[in-house]
């Protein structure tokens, strides 16, 4: 995922990395990514069983949350944090839909696998009513509701046709009024960071990498 930004008469492009598995694993690139992936079970319970217990697959979100409500938690393995597997249906919602917002490359049967995951995942369900993403394009919708306290309502938006992932919208609580949402418009496989599928490469010197330390990539792929 890349920005261009103007600096006077340059252009600089940031390429914002994929911050798979959070805190200590760095930034994770798209070959790693799909080598991760691609030795995932096609099989839907057992794929769901291996995203929740495997440590590289957990989101930002969820990392987050472990580090506000287990400060200084002393389970480690060598200089390695030892993170509970995802236990909770919300959890195990947000482990495959951090690989459907950050995954560049994910193959067929696996991705074909991850929505028939979804599918096991208690809370989901798929919406009747006609719904829009972010860019105003009509399609399938998933929806998962949080139980607990704070229901929060989220949108998994897919392509009618091809059922590409679209985009994501979170209700905070439930509710329009407080919501998140972004779709992907288009994606593209390059050569190098920050080039445009078909353009040159910029020159190295252009380019720069930082992570994004959203859960949530803030602009189109």
């Amino acid at each position: 995922m890349d920005e261009t930004v103007s600096t006077g008469d340059r252009q600089v492009v940031t390429v914002i990395g994929t911050l798979i598995g959070g805190q200590g694993r760095g930034l994770t690139g798209p070959r790693e990514m799909r080598e991760a992936l691609s030795r995932l079970p096609t099989d839907p319970r057992e794929l769901l069983e291996r995203v929740s217990r495997d440590p590289f697959f957990r989101s930002m979100m969820e990392e987050l949350g472990f580090a506000l409500t287990e400060p200084g938690r002393g389970a480690r393995d060598g200089d390695k944090v030892k993170y509970p597997p995802a236990t909770t249906p919300g959890d195990q919602f947000a482990r495959i839909l951090n690989i459907l917002q950050t995954a560049p490359d994910i193959p067929p049967r696996i991705n074909a696998a991850l929505y028939r995951g979804l599918g096991l995942i208690p809370g989901t369900e798929l919406v009747r009513e006609p719904m829009r993403d972010a860019a105003g394009r009509s399609g399938i919708t998933l929806a998962f509701t949080t139980k607990g306290e704070i229901r929060d309502r989220q949108y998994l938006f897919l392509d009618p046709d091809t059922y590409a992932y679209r985009g994501h919208r979170l209700d905070v609580g439930g509710v329009r009024d407080h919501s998140d949402s972004y779709a992907v418009v288009t994606t593209g496989v390059v050569d190098h960071p920050g080039q445009v599928p078909g353009g040159p490469a910029p020159h190295p010197s252009d380019v720069v990498d930082r992570p994004d330390l959203g859960s949530f990539p803030r602009n189109p792929r």
